[in-house]
């Protein structure tokens, strides 16, 4: 972990940024799945209604609404982040308008050349080098970001972070020690997700690279680490019909993120630089 295969040299350029319709698009999707999903439940059979009462279905149907309402505003929340495109009004639905902002999304600069990157100033530096192969958006559905996020970045799944990433950061502190008066060690954190694990380890003093493969999860982690100023409400587990014994194991809604990555770096570590690779490990780490 001291060392790494430094990625090959390449312009920097933006094609692991989402644009608003994709986005839309991958909501559009897990939206839908999940209300027929959900009809399975708040539409009964005229058998099923003999057996179930009607104000446990009336109060199903109240948890699918209300969890409908505020993941859709948490969609537009990340929506108003991205840059905007003409295919956007294709995927758009509901009601909630759109924020109308300029072309290119908060934080993304363009060099000389027209492309665009993370500002420099950002927490998270994420960069990709030409020819390097990026997850699509069907690598990662909404159902899967919801998911992350409650695992990663909730106060109700900090036992995660305690009983997972804790270990493992303590034993890169045996493994690799950081040593005073010298420059901290690389650790390189390949499927890095939305970097709870790589923000772990820069807390306690290293130089970490991130990697990960999906351009999905890389749009997010730039949001949450370099523009998020305040937390959002999602109901992380609505899609999931399996397993719950009640419907508040089901329907419940967690504050995102917790902790809040960008704020607290730039208030209690401006000196951290934390840096990410968009796309494939293996085409950006192999050795030639």
């Amino acid at each position: 972990m001291g060392s790494m295969q430094a990625a090959p040299e390449g312009k920097l350029a933006p094609p692991w940024k989402l644009k608003r319709s994709e986005l839309r698009k991958i909501y559009n999707s897990y939206a839908m799945a999940t209300e027929k999903e959900a009809a399975l439940l708040t539409v009964p059979t005229e058998r099923e209604k003999l057996w179930i009462p009607e104000s446990l279905r009336l109060k199903r149907a109240e948890h699918v609404e209300i969890a409908k309402i505020v993941n859709a505003a948490f969609l537009e929340t990340l929506i108003n982040d991205l840059p905007s495109d003409p295919l956007e009004s294709v995927y758009k639905s509901g009601t909630t308008p759109a924020a109308n902002t300029s072309k290119l999304g908060a934080g993304e600069q363009t060099n000389e050349k027209g492309e665009g990157s993370t500002c420099r100033t950002d927490v998270l530096e994420i960069k990709h080098y030409a020819g390097i192969k990026i997850g699509s958006q069907a690598y990662a559905s909404m159902g899967s970001l919801l998911l992350h996020l409650f695992r990663d970045w909730s106060g109700e799944c900090e036992h995660v972070n305690k009983e997972v990433y804790t270990p493992i950061v303590e034993e890169l502190l045996k493994r690799v020690p950081l040593q005073p008066g010298q420059k901290a060690p690389s650790v390189l954190v390949p499927g890095a997700g939305l970097s709870r694990l790589s923000y772990e380890i820069a807390l306690k003093g290293y130089e970490v690279e991130s990697n990960e493969y999906s351009g999905v999860f890389c749009t997010i982690a730039d949001w949450l680490f370099n523009r998020c100023q305040l937390p959002s409400e999602v109901y992380p587990l609505a899609h999931v019909f399996s397993e719950n014994r009640r419907a508040s194991d089901q329907y419940f809604n967690v504050s995102v993120p917790s902790p809040m990555p960008g704020v607290l770096l730039r208030r209690d570590e401006p000196n951290i630089q934390m840096t990410m690779t968009a796309g494939d490990f293996v085409g950006l780490y192999s050795v030639i």
